[in-house]
Formats: C-alpha cells, structure tokens, sequence
C-alpha cells in the first residue's frame, strides 16, 4: 500500500487480506535488488552493498541506510547466518520500515562468512520489521524451498540477467 501510494495522486481504494504464507518472490525481491556476478567482498562488503542496492532503490529509505547496516552486522555478530545450500540469509529488523523487502547477491566463487562454513554464494538479505513477522517467515519459507533444490542453485547461477534470476527463482526456464 504505501509504495502505490506514493506513485498514485488521488484517491485510493484498497482491499487488504492475509497475504500468503509462502508468497511468491516478486512480493518481496525485484530486480533492481539483485546483483549478479559478485566477487572480492567479504561478508560486510555483501551486506552493506546489499543495503546500497535496496536505498538505491527506494524500497529501503536512505535515512534508514547505517541503522539497517549495522543492524544486519550486529545480527550476524550473533551468529552466522549461513544455512546450508550455498545460502545466506542475513536480516535486519528496522522499528521504522513497514513490511519485508529482500535483496539477493549472487556471488559465483563464495562469500566467507565463518571460520569452517562453506562459502555461500547466494546471499539474501532481508529487511523487516516486527509488525511484519509473518511476512518475513513467508519469505524465508519461499527462499528456503527454492534454494534447497541443487537444480535451482545451479540455474541462478547459470543466468546472465536478474530477469534471469527472477524466472530461475519462480520455476521459469531463462529464455
């Protein structure tokens, strides 16, 4: 609702409902957030140039860059965030964002995020807030069922474009 509502001028009707407990990707990861081909960085490096990709594009607002940085590092000082499957799912929970919104780093040679975990190399950074709880466990639910299947993993990384990228994800073929 509110991204129309900054590109739509007048009135407005909107019906709102459950969103679905697995939605599809398109609900929370758009092109403009996926960057291909990712090499040299270290695991900060991914995650702060995940948070640019999302300030740049406006799904993240620039005012909220260094808290949701430092949030997601924070977080990963934690723990790791590595969940097997050549995958990474860093977080950051922000009080002043309203919904759940993902960027994705595909990085062909690996990223090191822990001593004696393998490198992942599909990075997805999620952002969120508590008041979007079961938006985010839907799009954890739906990268985790995508990225467990071997065929996926190999398709992404296979693609040339994040169109590509996004047909992988959904089950498309890449024309």
């Amino acid at each position: 609702p509110e991204q129309l509502a900054r590109i739509h001028a007048g009135p407005m009707l909107m019906w709102l409902s459950e969103p679905p407990p697995s939605p599809p990707f398109r609900d929370f990861l758009w092109e403009a957030n996926i960057t291909m081909g990712v090499q040299g960085r270290d695991r900060d490096g991914v995650i702060r140039l995940l948070v640019d990709r999302l300030c740049e594009s406006g799904v993240v607002p620039a005012e909220l860059r260094q808290t949701c940085v430092k949030r997601a590092l924070a977080r990963e000082a934690l723990g790791s965030t590595v969940v097997g499957c050549q995958t990474a799912l860093p977080h950051a929970l922000l009080p002043d964002y309203d919904g759940v919104a993902a960027a994705l780093a595909v990085c062909p040679a690996g990223v090191v995020f822990g001593s004696g975990e393998a490198a992942p190399k599909f990075i997805f950074l999620l952002v969120s807030s508590a008041r979007s709880h079961d938006r985010y466990l839907g799009a954890l639910a739906r990268i985790a069922r995508q990225m467990i299947d071997a065929d996926t993993r190999q398709a992404v990384l296979s693609c040339a474009t994040p169109t590509d990228v996004m047909n992988a994800l959904a089950g498309k073929p890449s024309v």
